[in-house]
């Protein structure tokens, strides 16, 4: 038994090549030419109005900075690490004149799967954040020495990403001998969890997630029956708010049947939706278009859905000190009884329970606690299938709409989106910076691909005048991760089993803003710089999956950070830690070969060295500098316009 948890436990830290099972195709059926139309959302219990009152989304104009940390495990979480110490090792001035970190102007912090680890560390670890992100390390290349890259102190991000002794025993054992554990599968995720990354930092277990403390003293007066200890707070020195993004998959009753329908579904629109297209795999040359503004999948999605798999599709949830929300729209059958969305957004302290018969003090139990959160995201095992592995997805008995409170399973985010992107988009935030680092695109692409395998494969294209624009530009969206891509309307050549097909949000009917990309991209790896590129004034659509209006979102610009290797860093490296370096910037020390394409399977996501994790924060901190002001392309063009003028 405990080997079988053992190995259940490293595959959780995996991160998913393919996801859920999948059946055979279906026949199409005919195309549905609507989003969603009034008489759609009248029928739903509660009003747009509703569902977006009590976590704010402004119409108004704003200028807010967001992250969105991507998932894919720990070297997700290693990655985003990087970018936090660069950004605040960064100083900028506040509206009253003050010197402040760079950090304190990022409104939120949107973390899914592992992505969402550095975010809830960042908030909520009982550690100075300047000792978490380790701040005082150099950031200049040239300066790092291998009695660097050993050291790790307990108080670092770090110390939690890299391997420590013993460490898969010791998780096993902590879950083991609890009785919550013991008798509970569904909770050994969330304490696995929380040994080997909460309790690094001294974070306390069964605290609601809360707020910062004024607007927790503002609560306790509105609520008589809550107190100060039931809270985890804001730590004092950090002024961003986590968004942490995770998925509803069905009743707990049901096992996995609500998955398995969702396959079903699955199919039947990738087959509908490229029939719909008429074109062939040479994706540049898809011009269908749509007469409006809105997302053709999206539509093939809500002609199908309800058809044939009584709507069900994993449905994106995001928790936060502000409160535990889904925005999505649509009747959601769970056997028998019909359920309405959007719910209504809850406090984390009224969000449901998870209680059994061991009662509410059992590990996590009774309240939505930064350890839950955290075990939801990231929970890949409860997503993974039916049989032992189910037993292990996160529940909660919530209130539903026109049908009785029902116990639910929860997991992995990265069910619904793998980059943290969209729950900013959800809350109008202008400035969105995207940190992700692989490009899983089967077949054609897998987490050793690297930018230098891409920009090969692109022939390094960088002219739109080029004559074989078109040709190199497929070749590069075949090794692109359509989790990214599905953002602009492209969702790959083949089919992954993973719901991207919810998530068209931004208006690129002709790939324009993804030759924009590609052109940004090829440019600044062949200057050897990091590869940071804006994508200004992007145009929303609706999308009813996650509640977005058009009319209710401005304009976005969305910088995307793809965490490479690039050769202005590592030629600058020592060679006596680098071992040199191959034409591709890659180091040839065997324990630095593959930074920064870690690998994130297995147990080889748990048994990566202190050095190796170091090297990957010195990696973010150096890129942040780099490109504060500015990145150039070889000829001196100007290619990104630089943070400094983000945080200005």
């Amino acid at each position: 038994m405990k080997f079988y948890l053992s190995i259940l436990f490293v595959l959780a830290f995996s991160t998913p090549s393919s996801g859920f099972a999948n059946p055979g195709g279906a026949s199409p059926l005919p195309h549905s030419t609507h989003l969603y139309s009034s008489s759609e959302i009248e029928t739903t219990a509660l009003t747009e109005e509703t569902a977006v009152s009590s976590i704010s989304t402004s119409m108004m104009q704003n200028n807010d900075i967001g992250l969105a940390m991507a998932g894919g495990s720990l070297r997700a979480a290693s990655s985003c690490m990087g970018i936090l110490r660069g950004l605040q090792q960064k100083r900028v001035v506040n509206d009253a004149g003050e010197t402040i970190p760079a950090m304190d102007k990022v409104k939120y912090n949107s973390g899914i799967s592992g992505g969402s680890l550095p975010a809830i560390l960042y908030s909520y670890a009982q550690v100075p954040v300047d000792e978490l992100l380790d701040t005082g390390r150099v950031i200049d290349p040239s300066k790092i020495t291998r009695e660097d890259l050993d050291e790790m102190p307990k108080s670092s991000m770090g110390f939690c990403l890299s391997e420590q002794s013993n460490q898969i025993w010791k998780i096993i054992k902590f879950g083991l001998s609890t009785k919550f554990n013991f008798f509970r599968l569904n909770s050994f995720w969330n304490a696995a969890v929380y040994k080997k990354v909460l309790s690094k930092y001294e974070v306390p277990k069964n605290k609601y997630i809360g707020p910062n403390e004024e607007e927790l003293d503002a609560i306790l007066a509105a609520n008589k029956d809550l107190k100060k200890s039931h809270f985890l707070i804001l730590r004092s020195d950090v002024k961003t708010i986590p968004l942490i993004l995770f998925s509803m998959h069905g009743r707990i009753r049901d096992k996995n049947e609500y998955m398995n329908k969702y396959t079903d579904i699955m199919t039947e629109v990738w087959d509908q939706y490229h029939m719909q297209k008429i074109q062939p795999l040479v994706y540049p040359s898809m011009t269908t278009k749509h007469p409006e503004k809105r997302s053709l999948m999206s539509d093939v999605v809500l002609s199908v859905r309800d058809r044939i798999g009584g709507g069900n599709i994993p449905i994106p949830f995001v928790g936060s000190p502000e409160g535990v929300d889904t925005r999505y729209y649509g009747k959601v059958k769970f056997g028998e009884e019909t359920a309405e969305f959007p719910l209504e957004s809850k406090t984390p302290w009224d969000w449901g329970s998870e209680g059994s018969w061991l009662g509410k003090k059992a590990f996590g139990a009774s309240r939505l606690s930064v350890e839950f959160l955290a075990g939801m995201s990231t929970n890949f095992p409860g997503s993974s299938g039916s049989g032992l592995p189910a037993e292990f997805t996160a529940k909660r008995k919530i209130g539903m709409n026109n049908c009785p409170d029902m116990t639910l399973r929860f997991a992995d985010g990265g069910s619904n989106d793998l980059m943290g992107i969209l729950p900013l988009v959800q809350r109008n935030v202008k400035n969105i910076i995207s940190i992700y680092n692989f490009n899983q695109n089967p077949p054609y692409a897998d987490f050793t691909t690297t930018y230098a395998d891409i920009y090969k494969a692109s022939s390094g294209c960088k002219d739109l005048k080029d004559p074989n624009f078109n040709y190199h530009f497929t070749e590069w969206l075949k090794l692109m991760n359509p989790r990214l891509t599905c953002l602009f309307g492209y969702f790959g050549i083949k089919k992954i089993n993973v719901a991207n097909i919810l998530n068209h949000v931004f208006w690129d009917p002709d790939q324009d803003v993804l030759k924009e990309l590609m052109v940004k991209f090829n440019t600044l790896y062949e200057n050897g710089q990091p590869l940071i590129a804006e994508l200004k004034d992007l145009e929303v659509i609706d999308n009813p999956f996650w509640g977005v209006k058009a009319e209710q979102t401005q304009k976005i610009n969305l910088t995307l950070i793809y965490y490479n290797m690039p050769k202005k860093f590592s030629e600058q490296v020592p060679l006596e830690v680098s071992g040199g370096i191959d034409e591709d910037g890659m180091f040839l020390n065997p324990e630095f070969r593959s930074v920064p394409h870690l690998s994130p399977d297995g147990a080889n996501a748990l048994f990566y060295s202190r050095a190796q994790i170091n090297l990957m924060g010195h990696l973010g901190s150096w890129m942040v500098d780099q490109a504060w002001d500015g990145l150039k392309s070889k000829d001196g063009k100007v290619v990104f316009e630089g943070f400094g003028k983000i945080f200005k």
